[in-house]
């Protein structure tokens, strides 16, 4: 599988997320990256969570090859910036950040804490210590 692949495999759980009936929860940990991040962000409005350790990237999507003749990678490279644009869109849509924002943003690997995440509204929350506690 290339690269282009992981995209579209995460944009299918997306999709599959907004879908289903039920609410979906997300929760981000370690580190959620790339694919990982278009999931958390999906989760159902209120419902997306962070543990405090969590690092969070968005980026552009990136071409799996650039071999083959200079037309296979013309193609190529137009598919990558429909994607990267769906994906900016989806971003975009999810936070409530104008998507010449978000794709400023993907133009470069942008690392976030758990409460940077919340801030610019990829999840809703971040998991306490004391809230883990409390509910046992």
């Amino acid at each position: 599988m290339g690269k282009a692949s992981c995209p579209l495999a995460s944009l299918a759980i997306y999709d599959t997320i907004k879908n289903v009936v039920p609410d979906v929860r997300t929760i981000g940990m370690g580190l959620t990256a790339s694919g990982a991040s278009l999931i958390l962000v999906g989760g159902s409005n209120t419902k997306r969570f962070a543990f405090p350790h969590t690092r969070v990237l968005i980026h552009q999507p990136s071409a799996s090859r650039f071999v083959g003749t200079p037309r296979e990678i013309e193609l190529e490279a137009a598919e990558m910036f429909k994607l990267r644009d769906v994906i900016a869109d989806i971003y975009s849509q999810d936070t409530g950040r104008p998507v010449n924002e978000i794709q400023n943003d993907m133009e470069r690997d942008t690392y976030m804490s758990a409460t940077e995440a919340q801030a610019y509204g990829i999840v809703d929350r971040v998991i306490k210590e004391k809230e883990k506690k409390k509910k046992k």
